[in-house]
């Protein structure tokens, strides 16, 4: 699938790859490990078990055309952005009442083409930064991290653990 390989090989060529590892057991059948980048989006994929040379860069290709046709890279979130739904803490003896909670960066993330922000997040605090009475203690910096994020999609995907700073 990379260029140079032979003209036998240009039937398969596919824009973007970079890397690659071919093998064949008589157990795993033909295999084949490929990455490729495309527009800053980078896809790795395993495909095992084919009957031939052949099938298993077709089957490469079409997993590539499917991670570009049916995922794209979406910002999630901004940096200090507010989590939506989620109260300002508390502060005791701070300048101001209360801090919003936000996150410590810019999250990108490759999604399903069909989903437009359609994400729900659930707030992990970190408790040992809490006082007895369930507040934040002064001093408060920006960025300062105070727990975790995860991510789900609102049809009930679960995307997992997102960044460990907010």
């Amino acid at each position: 699938m990379l260029p140079g390989f032979g003209t036998n090989m240009n039937k398969f060529k596919y824009t973007g790859v970079d890397g690659l590892k071919t093998g064949h057991t008589d157990l795993a059948g033909y295999c084949f490990t490929g990455t490729v980048s495309q527009n800053g989006h980078r896809l790795i994929s395993v495909v095992m078990g084919t009957s031939s040379d052949d099938e298993r860069f077709q089957q490469t290709k079409k997993l590539f055309d499917y991670g570009y046709q049916q995922f794209t890279k979406k910002t999630i979130v901004k940096k200090y952005q507010a989590i939506k739904g989620e109260s300002p803490l508390p502060v005791e003896n701070g300048k101001k009442a209360n801090v919003h909670l936000g996150f410590g960066k810019t999250l990108k993330f490759m999604v399903p083409s069909d989903v437009n922000n359609q994400y729900t997040f659930k707030v992990h605090l970190d408790r040992s930064k809490l006082n007895k009475n369930g507040k934040l203690e002064a001093p408060v910096n920006k960025g300062e991290k105070l727990g975790y994020a995860t991510l789900s999609a609102q049809n009930g995907a679960v995307y997992g653990y997102l960044y460990n700073r907010m």
